[in-house]
């Protein structure tokens, strides 16, 4: 069964390879009471992304661990870009690389937030709560 716009207003999108680290993180987030819906591929979050958008919902938040195997990050990220803008659907890009202009690259490739702790849960779910509060 088809989710309804309803459901969507809560639902995060989560795009990691790391199983463990994606169950982790979508576990946590349903404790405090969002929606989850996981991807494992750059193809697979812009085709999430396209048949929402397609049927007129939106996720409420983009969460990007690193690279994955079929598509760079900041790639998925231009591309989801296409597709949401800053305001409606908040983009965190969580990488352990922390350089200065990989930082900055990303930011102005269109990431709400950049996260290089990804193994500290308590800001990614902090960054989550800022960018994308619970609605009722």
């Amino acid at each position: 069964m088809a989710k309804s716009l309803k459901d969507f207003k809560n639902t995060i999108l989560i795009a990691d390879e790391n199983i463990n680290r994606r169950n982790n993180t979508s576990s946590r987030l349903r404790m405090l009471g969002y929606e989850t819906e996981m991807s494992t591929g750059g193809f697979h979050i812009i085709h999430l992304l396209e048949m929402a958008q397609e049927n007129g919902f939106r996720y409420r938040m983009l969460a990007i661990f690193e690279d994955m195997e079929d598509m760079a990050g900041k790639e998925v990220l231009s591309l989801a870009r296409d597709i949401e803008d800053k305001e409606n659907m908040p983009i965190l890009y969580l990488s352990k690389n922390k350089d200065a202009q990989e930082v900055l690259d990303t930011m102005q490739a269109g990431a709400n937030e950049y996260i290089s702790d990804i193994g500290n849960f308590k800001t990614i779910l902090d960054k989550i709560k800022k960018f994308a509060p619970l609605k009722k």
